[in-house]
């Protein structure tokens, strides 16, 4: 039986007792807090996962983008296109013996990680080439140790290779370029990475005191170096990216901050002193896709990338999205 949008909604009802009108509202709002982006299938699955609702046991799903795959769904449908092999490895754990092989694969959304154990392992090993389309049939979305999604093959799974489709999945070497790409799902501290995702949400713009002529910053006016100065200002920038495999908070400082912005810290200060709404008036860069160089640290309690570096990206299709967005809600 395949799960449509009424069949999803009716079994959050029938599990939590909340009423069908504020169900909807909830995919509404899902869909609205991802742009768009994400099918109301997709949103329905992401609101049933978020109300611990399992409503994948026993059933199959249609065809899932990987942006829509969450932790916990069961027997869903994927079609991907192999971007890379690694090695297999063989097991034993108390009188178990086996094998265990992983593969990433691709679609227009998104990568993942997909994990298979004995025959599919071999069938894998034997058969499996970068650049297969591959069709996961009843697979399992889970979580490794560090919280990162995976697609596991279990004893009912089936994979089928270079199956025909009527739809059209990226090249390998497209895809790859998007792998070389650190997910945001997959960050940990105290690494360095290069992130590529769609600001979300202007957090906060802070200004501070630095030398004039070593860009250093100051506390009162006396740099190290330079002794008693007269300051210039520079500003930090915070946002949430996303990358559709997670969010994060980021910061971008001085010159990088600027190059997002288009304006320097001298302009944004004359924007304070007439008490212009800097969220507001900086929302145009909501929709934007970035990639950020930068580093992952824990900052209260949460993970967050300090940016060193940022490229602005044009994306025609966020694009649309960001000025449908501001037509609609008017920012």
């Amino acid at each position: 039986m395949k799960l449509n949008v009424g069949e999803i909604i009716r079994r959050i009802k029938e599990a939590t007792g909340l009423g069908e009108e504020f169900i909807k509202e909830r995919i509404k709002a899902k869909r609205e807090e991802l742009y768009g982006l994400v099918s109301e299938e997709g949103a329905a699955l992401i609101v049933a996962n978020e109300l611990g609702v399992k409503i994948s046991r026993g059933e199959e799903i249609g065809r899932l983008q990987i942006k829509n795959l969450v932790k916990g769904l069961r027997n869903v449908n994927v079609f991907g296109r192999v971007i890379r092999i690694f090695g297999s490895r063989e097991f034993e754990k108390e009188k178990l013996k086996g094998k265990v092989i992983s593969f990433l694969i691709g679609d227009e959304t998104g990568v993942i990680r997909v994990v298979a154990w004995n025959q599919l392992a071999d069938l894998i090993e034997k058969n499996l080439k970068v650049n297969d389309i591959v069709e996961i049939i009843r697979g399992s979305v889970k979580e490794d140790s560090l919280g990162r999604r995976e697609l596991h093959l279990t004893k009912g799974s089936k994979l089928k290779i270079n199956p025909q489709i009527d739809f059209k999945l990226p090249e390998a070497e497209k895809l790859k370029q998007r792998a070389e790409y650190s997910l945001i799902e997959r960050l940990e501290e105290g690494g360095e990475y290069k992130v590529v995702g769609t600001i979300t949400k202007l957090l906060g713009i802070n200004f501070y005191k630095i030398c004039p002529y070593c860009e250093r910053v100051v506390k009162e006016n006396s740099c190290a170096l330079h002794g008693q100065i007269s300051p210039s200002y520079s500003f930090a920038l915070s946002f949430i990216l996303d990358d559709g495999t997670g969010s994060i908070r980021v910061s971008i400082f001085g010159e990088q901050a600027e190059k997002l912005l288009g304006v320097g810290a001298e302009q944004i200060m004359a924007l304070v002193k007439g008490k212009e709404d800097l969220l507001k008036h900086f929302g145009k860069i909501i929709g934007k896709e970035i990639i950020v160089i930068g580093k992952a640290e824990r900052r209260r309690e949460n993970l967050e990338l300090r940016g060193k570096k940022i490229m602005v990206k044009f994306s025609p299709i966020l694009e649309a999205f960001r000025i449908v967005r501001v037509l609609k809600y008017g920012g």
